[in-house]
């Protein structure tokens, strides 16, 4: 379970203490919010979606003092859901070598990545044409491969990619 704790300056209602779970509530403790995703546990792709739409509500149900802090919570969630997505494409040995897995957001920004680099910082030219799904070859012989991903019931996803490119054998 991932825990991060910041104390936010702004006056609080004087209320007491009770503990939930072996967590204090209330009083001067900082404020717990906690939730479940509902995703199958072998489908990372959704529950990353979920998270994400999680981050989104918590942003728009905060207050502009909190507002730097649940961002930032926000970016840690998403990056270590996606970072499961990424890192659990099955590939041989030989293959993970020559291959790059990335989730790219609606904007083309990695915000995953094997190997962890160019997170929120690269944004990949992936030439979609329009297209939802699809692979083409670069000049250089690498494949690339990628894939809207869905979003969850009826939830409409976040225009995300998953993309893989592989440099030939």
């Amino acid at each position: 379970m991932y825990r991060h704790e910041v104390r936010v300056q702004q006056q609080r209602r004087k209320t007491a203490t009770v503990e939930v779970g072996g967590v204090p509530v209330g009083s001067s403790h900082p404020i717990v919010v906690q939730s479940m995703t509902n995703t199958d546990t072998a489908d990372p792709q959704s529950t990353a979606e979920q998270v994400a739409a999680l981050a989104v509500a918590l942003l728009r149900h905060t207050t502009a003092s909190a507002m730097p802090l649940v961002r930032g919570l926000a970016r840690v969630a998403v990056s270590r859901a996606s970072g499961a997505i990424v890192e659990g494409v099955r590939l041989s040995p030989e293959e993970r070598s020559r291959t790059r897995v990335m989730l790219l957001d609606r904007n083309h920004r990695v915000i995953a990545a094997s190997g962890g680099h160019g997170l929120l910082q690269e944004r990949f030219a992936l030439r979609t044409e329009g297209r939802s799904s699809g692979l083409y070859r670069q000049p250089d012989g690498t494949t690339v491969a990628f894939h809207l991903t869905p979003g969850y019931e009826s939830y409409r996803g976040l225009g995300w990619y998953g993309v893989l490119t592989q440099a030939p054998a």
